[in-house]
């Protein structure tokens, strides 16, 4: 076990805007140590500090003779918000956890030959380039090697690190930043101030503003608003720091940076066309991309940006119709690729919304060519509605259905009220039209009662505790998705399932699993969740196992009257013997050449020990054609390699040992041995 350290002889400070890597470094120089020794003695090994739990903090502080607070500014803890989804501390704000590097280190040069500090915010996706030196930041060596936090064993050069090809982090090579690239920075440094980003403020107070409506991009005031005190300010006392009215959250900043980067630069032979709406992402997701390919994305935004709104409108022209299969008849259909659904459905803010800077322009750009995101309301472009305004509005039609105005009863009364409107009511009189709106909207009202999503089954059938999982119920056996058509019915966003038929195949599992007493559950019958996580498979899905739990192909008890899977207890022998069975059937349906040791391992699990007498006569079965095969050379070791076709050597096999005992097993190898009768014959 490695000793702890309790202090060294040397301390250091950490330094505004200074990375946990960069400070370790220092700590490690300043005491003679290299930095692996001293990763090593804080945390055991685990080298990149992003990775690191509350103890190793601590002894970090406690080394430095530091509160554990004073390294608060370098830490990302994730935030514990469930409306701030993916969302880490960084810099003193908060921002997506995609949007950082983490292991994929950038640096500047230039800044670390002067001495400057490793930073914190050079971690930062879209912080791409260098506004003291005009240089874009570098990930990689100029031996094509990326950058790592530890890669010596040795600190011979100094506190800042160099590449495994022995070349100094600080003589890298870099190439100038383009004005944009430039610009993004400065726009970052006015979200997380010149301190903690160790930027001197004559860089960037000079025309620091964006024009409106990017001073400003959430709805509400930021949370956490960045901090300014003048001693920060190399300036003369009279000249007062930035403005902080109306701040801009870097959450916002930053997806919009991404979202106009990625639309701007995704060429329409690489939109792919896609049907359904997002359902407001969060953010960008998936790993992070080296900086030459996020540069680009970054100037191209800042681009759109400097265009305002003109810029943006020609974006939005080129997206618009990009899948000619989904035709121009709503925006949803204008817009059916991903770049489409990205520019309808922009990235949340912080404060919950779509980023109100994107949705307002394209609204405005839509609106320009006779497109409506949300319908005119009812109450001024429909007759039926003016005329029942004062004998029936919507509020009594929610009293009278004995309900409040909720989304399913607002919906319905729209739609009903549009198909009054389809229809002559010229006949009717204002007691006979209320009459046909209220039966209209209370039948629409049931119809919405009685369709869930997908969330419903997932409590009602495969556990009360839970809302996911329910998709395993989704089947052409089980459940399948119905049609509405209602417009009353849009507020599900994904599948719509009947009510009834999710009772119904509640009855069925209630009827297929036989109650039992909570001490009379058989010997060898386990929880359906943990023979299912080791049974299932792509071969043998949780579909298939629910299947035969309800036809009795598979024996179920419970304790409950009203059972959920969660609620079954089920034999795992005879789950395996089927998902074996299943996988038999996939590999000889294919044709499967296999090896040896794949062959060995089925031909044990049907026959036990006995294979072995298999394994021994394979070379003779080769040499008389009894079993078709494929060889190949393996030149490294100088042996020739074998694959053999699995359905002939289960047929050999099945000669020599007899049946398996597991029913599925034993069908698909009487289907093999009439195969073979006919060839013979």
């Amino acid at each position: 076990m490695t000793p702890p350290i309790r202090s060294l002889p040397v301390l250091v400070r950490p330094l505004a805007g200074e990375s946990a890597v960069g400070l370790l470094m220092r700590l490690a120089n300043e005491n003679g140590l290299s930095y692996p020794w001293l990763f090593e003695r804080i945390a055991g090994g685990r080298h990149n500090p992003d990775n690191w739990g509350d103890a190793q903090w601590q002894t970090l502080a406690d080394i430095m003779m530091l509160d554990v607070t004073e390294l608060d500014e370098m830490r990302c803890r994730p935030v514990d918000d469930p409306h701030m989804r993916n969302v880490v501390t960084f810099l003193g704000t908060t921002v997506r956890r995609t949007y950082l590097t983490f292991d994929r280190m950038r640096v500047c040069p230039h800044c670390i030959a002067e001495g400057g500090v490793m930073r914190e915010v050079w971690k930062l996706a879209h912080w791409t380039a260098c506004i003291e030196h005009h240089t874009l930041l570098v990930d990689s060596c100029d031996c094509g090697r990326p950058l790592h936090i530890i890669r010596r064993g040795t600190d011979l050069d100094g506190p800042t690190g160099q590449c495994v090809c022995g070349k100094p982090f600080a003589a890298i090579a870099t190439q100038p930043a383009s004005e944009h690239a430039l610009a993004a920075t400065q726009w970052l440094v006015q979200l997380f101030g010149p301190r903690l980003t160790a930027t001197a403020p004559r860089l960037w107070l000079d025309d620091r503003r964006l024009d409106p409506p990017f001073d400003g991009l959430s709805r509400t005031i930021a949370p956490d608003v960045v901090p300014f005190d003048i001693d920060d300010f190399d300036l003369p006392a009279i000249e007062l720091p930035l403005a902080q009215t109306r701040p801009m959250h870097a959450i916002d900043a930053l997806g919009i940076i991404e979202l106009i980067g990625r639309v701007a630069t995704t060429p329409s032979t690489a939109d792919r066309p896609r049907k359904i709406r997002n359902l407001n992402l969060a953010g960008r997701e998936g790993a992070i991309e080296p900086i030459d390919v996020t540069i680009p994305r970054i100037e191209a935004a800042m681009a759109v940006i400097a265009g305002w709104p003109t810029s943006w409108h020609e974006i939005v022209a080129q997206v618009a119709g990009r899948n000619p299969e989904s035709g121009r008849e709503t925006p949803v259909h204008l817009f059916a690729t991903d770049m489409g659904r990205l520019v309808l459905d922009p990235y949340l803010g912080v404060d919950g919304y779509p980023i109100t800077v994107l949705s307002d322009e394209t609204r405005r750009w839509l609106e320009e060519r006779g497109y409506r995101l949300k319908p005119q309301s009812v109450a001024r472009s429909s007759g039926v509605a003016q005329r029942l305004l004062g004998v029936l509005p919507l509020r009594d039609i929610a009293k009278r259905l004995r309900g409040r105005i909720g989304p399913g009863v607002r919906r319905s009364y729209h739609q009903a009220i549009r198909e009054l409107d389809r229809t002559d009511t010229s006949g009717m009189t204002d007691e006979q039209l209320a009459d046909a709106l209220l039966a209209r909207v209370r039948e629409l009202v049931e119809a919405v009662e009685r369709h869930v999503s997908v969330n419903v089954i997932a409590e009602t059938l495969c556990s009360r505790d839970r809302r996911t999982g329910g998709a395993v119920w989704v089947d052409p056996r089980l459940i399948q998705p119905v049609s509405i058509e209602m417009i009353a019915n849009t507020r599900f966003k994904g599948d719509v399932f009947s009510l009834s038929d999710i009772e119904a195949m509640g009855e069925r599992l209630a009827k297929a699993a036989r109650r039992v007493r909570s001490d009379r559950i058989p010997n060898k019958f386990e929880r359906y969740g943990d023979v299912a996580q080791e049974t299932v498979s792509t071969l043998y899905t949780a579909s298939d196992l629910i299947v035969d739990i309800l036809s009795g192909e598979v024996p179920s008890v419970t304790t409950v009257k009203e059972p959920t899977l969660a609620d079954l207890w089920i034999p795992r022998h005879a789950v395996e013997g089927l998902a074996l069975a299943a996988r038999v059937r996939a590999v000889v349906t294919a044709d499967k050449f296999m090896t040896q040791t794949t062959i060995a391992e089925i031909t044990r699990r049907l026959w036990g020990e006995r294979h072995r007498e298999l394994t021994k006569r394979m070379a003779r079965l080769r040499d008389t054609s009894a079993v078709r095969f494929e060889e190949s050379l393996d030149e490294k070791n100088d042996k020739v390699r074998y694959r053999t076709a699995i359905a002939d050597c289960l047929r050999e096999a099945e000669a020599m040992f007899g049946p398996t005992a597991i029913e599925g097993v034993d069908a698909v190898l009487k289907d093999i041995k009439r195969l073979g009768d006919r060839v013979a014959a």
